[in-house]
């Protein structure tokens, strides 16, 4: 079928990239809530697991503890096992079933030499040797999975142990306390569901992450609003929202896609089926680290319902 006019592609490839998609920002807000109470959430507060809490979490490995029934452990869990007798006995017994990491740690400290010393051609064969091995511990695992969780019954039966208790650091705990004031269990506070950017008195950028914990609470107040004084509220960031920075150069209108501590994970506005194109390789991720943010000329945007797109930046 011949073009309708000439040119028609182009225009239609012109006309397609002035397209913004727009994304429901995810505010935490039960969209089947009732409007009027501005409380309700569609989120989870934290996570379901509640933990014990170790008191010296420098000599254990690990601020919380929970149990978890023996047969579920994967090989990653044995070395977090509290009891140090126990955690022998069961390295004893699975030895012949445990791999050696020893020839991956090797070959990830000679990827962090060759980097300093900036050997392109050293470090792309640094990082084939750790993919090769990567994907032989992933075989061996896989292949021996029915004869790992065979051992594992083994030794429950032999030692009667049907659980066991694994230490593991966590960060953004949300704390239980009894009437006397001493914590006695705690719960991951799970999703961040926003960050907050502001302005110091010297013109430097500040952020503060909330998770949906801490925003549901009635008595909760940033703690920035009280440690920097003369500072001013930018933006609440959200996921999917949209924003626009610079990237390679280039002004871009990305979408939000995770909050986490130290940088925003984004991806372009008309990028669909993330993670499976990430895993082909079709796809990269753009994270924007906070502290370069300004530098990055950050601010959010917003689409209105005839799709013009609303930038700050922009004068009327």
């Amino acid at each position: 079928m011949p073009d309708p006019w000439d040119g028609y592609h182009d225009e239609l490839k012109a006309a397609l990239r002035r397209i913004i998609v727009s994304h429901r920002p995810d505010h935490g807000i039960d969209p089947n809530g009732d409007a009027a109470k501005r409380h309700s959430t569609s989120g989870r507060l934290h996570e379901e697991t509640a933990y014990g809490v170790v008191t010296d979490a420098a000599r254990e490995g690990g601020n919380v503890v929970a149990r978890k029934p023996l047969e579920a452990l994967s090989e990653n869990e044995i070395d977090r096992v509290r009891d140090p007798l126990l955690r022998q006995k069961l390295r004893d017994h699975l030895a012949p079933l445990l791999g050696d990491d020893r020839a991956l740690e090797e070959a990830k400290t000679r990827l962090i030499a060759v980097r300093k010393a900036k050997d392109a051609k050293a470090i792309e064969r640094a990082k084939a040797e750790i993919d090769r091995l990567k994907k032989e511990n992933k075989d061996r695992r896989k292949s021996g999975a029915k004869d790992f969780r065979a051992a594992l019954a083994d030794f429950g039966k032999t030692y009667r142990v049907r659980r066991v208790r694994l230490v593991k650091p966590e960060a953004g705990l949300i704390t239980i306390r009894d009437r006397a004031g001493h914590p006695y269990k705690a719960y991951s506070a799970g999703d961040n569901l926003r960050v907050e950017l502001f302005e110091r008195a010297d013109k430097t950028w500040g952020r503060e992450i909330v998770t949906a914990f801490d925003a549901n609470r009635l008595d909760f107040r940033p703690a920035w609003r009280d440690i920097v004084p003369e500072s001013k509220l930018l933006w609440y960031v959200h996921k999917n929202d949209l924003v626009k920075l610079l990237v390679d150069g280039e002004e871009h209108v990305m979408r939000v896609v995770s909050i986490w501590d130290r940088y925003l994970q984004l991806a372009g506005h008309e990028e669909t089926n993330l993670a499976e194109r990430y895993r082909d390789g079709e796809f990269k991720w753009v994270f924007a680290n906070y502290d370069k943010l300004k530098d990055l000329k950050f601010r959010r945007v917003t689409v209105s319902a005839a799709g013009e797109l609303r930038d700050p930046a922009k004068k009327p």
